[in-house]
């Protein structure tokens, strides 16, 4: 409540949404590395590309929600 009558609240939002996007970012890209999810497997396979996708999303989405959010 104090932060939302001193108007840092939303610079506090602002700034984990930053961090939470940047963090989402950087670990697909590490994901993708880790598992070998690339173009080649879009074109070739894109059902297991999806599939894999979305079980990076679902890892990811946890782990900000934990570590950022803290929820």
């Amino acid at each position: 409540m104090s932060m939302k009558l001193s108007n840092s609240l939303y610079i506090h939002l602002h700034r984990i949404d930053i961090e939470g996007n940047e963090l989402y970012v950087q670990l697909v890209d590490d994901y993708k590395k880790q598992r070998n999810i690339t173009e080649e497997l879009k074109v070739n396979k894109p059902f297991e590309w999806v599939r894999e996708m979305n079980n990076i999303n679902n890892c990811i989405e946890e782990l900000i929600i934990k570590e950022i959010i803290n929820i």
